[in-house]
């Protein structure tokens, strides 16, 4: 009889962990349901679908001129066109490392000076440049009920690096 019960068991925790369209339909999550709900072993999540670390994340080139602050929407090099949304996987990669990595501070001021020597020279090139991201991360499921909010916003800055040749204003 414990030996029946042990396999029931397992196979109702198996059968738990599966994609939800596998585990909802058919005789085997049926019949198993009964026993998940009077042992309490049910699962209200799926194993293979996890919850993403950002909700969204919205990089800024920031270009300082004269004091003034603006924000320009084309940061990818070489050409600087905007970020693609829904956000390139080798972007929102780069991006990604940037605010969790150790060296995200680096990888964020490498860009910054690779994108300096691009803009140096140019007519319309700013005093300095910053980067900002704002990093909306995900809550737990926890947080989601007590606080009633899906993310919270985290700004990182990096910067600001002086552009060569960017106005009379530029600093070393």
């Amino acid at each position: 009889m414990l030996g029946v019960l042990c396999v029931v068991h397992a196979a109702s925790l198996i059968v738990a962990i599966l994609p939800t369209k596998l585990r909802s339909g058919g005789g085997v999550g049926g019949s198993l349901g009964f026993y998940q709900h009077l042992t309490g072993s049910g699962q209200e999540w799926d194993m293979f679908e996890t919850i993403p670390a950002l909700h969204r994340l919205d990089v800024g080139l920031m270009e300082i001129r004269d004091g003034t602050v603006r924000r320009n929407a084309g940061l990818i090099l070489p050409d600087f066109s905007s970020c693609p949304a829904p956000e390139d996987a080798r972007v929102y990669t780069l991006f990604h490392r940037m605010i969790w990595d150790v060296n995200g501070p680096d990888y964020a001021n490498a860009y910054l000076r690779r994108m300096a020597e691009e803009l140096s020279g140019r007519s319309d090139a700013p005093d300095s440049i910053a980067l900002q991201m704002d990093a909306w991360h995900t809550r737990s499921l926890l947080g989601v009920k007590s606080l009633g909010e899906i993310a919270v916003n985290k700004i990182a800055t990096y910067g600001p690096i002086p552009v060569a040749g960017g106005g009379e204003s530029m600093q070393p």
